[in-house]
């Protein structure tokens, strides 16, 4: 087995990764028992770490969402004070990959739905929106009238597949209960 890769050399590393270099380092952290906390610390360094770690932390809910999803509180937490392009939609694809922290369950559950509805926000946020929110959806049927009308309303602002996406969760969301 490989050793598992060190905070230091990412830190050193990441700012100049690529795609198939963060893939490779997602996999020694998940085949090793390694502790993923000290990511937490790489979300809050410069831009360039930070923004690469949040691409590993979305490998390696790819490969291991349960390894994940005790991190996503803290980071919840932070998210006003991390330096990372785009973190409405990291934190959605978590979600989405993860599913939502109990502890956060009300939280993420308010951002998610104002993303959804964000018209500044891009098509791949609210695509991971949608797809974290889909099964709160049979847990809090109170949830769907809302879920229901904010999709209607952005489903028509992004790409065919996003519409087609919402027509089909929309067709099996408007009839009745799970």
């Amino acid at each position: 087995m490989q050793n598992p890769v060190s905070i230091h050399t990412l830190r050193q590393q990441l700012p100049h990764s690529n795609g198939a270099e963060r893939q490779a380092w997602a996999e020694r952290l998940i085949a090793a028992p390694t502790d993923l906390r000290p990511l937490l610390e790489l979300l809050r360094a410069e831009r360039p770490v930070a923004s690469r770690t949040a691409w590993l932390i979305s490998d390696l809910a790819d490969l291991a969402p349960a390894r994940v999803l005790p991190l996503l509180p803290e980071i919840l937490a932070h998210r006003q004070t991390l330096d990372v392009p785009g973190l409405e939609r990291s934190l959605a694809k978590w979600w989405h990959l993860c599913g939502i922290p109990e502890l956060n369950l009300g939280e993420a559950t308010d951002l998610l739905f104002q993303w959804l509805a964000d018209p500044k926000l891009n098509v791949s946020t609210k695509h991971h929106c949608l797809e974290a929110l889909l099964p709160l959806m049979d847990h809090y049927p109170e949830l769907r009238p809302e879920f229901i009308l904010i999709l209607e309303a952005v489903m028509d602002e992004h790409s065919a597949a996003f519409r087609k996406k919402a027509q089909k969760v929309l067709a099996q969301r408007q009839s009745p209960g799970p």
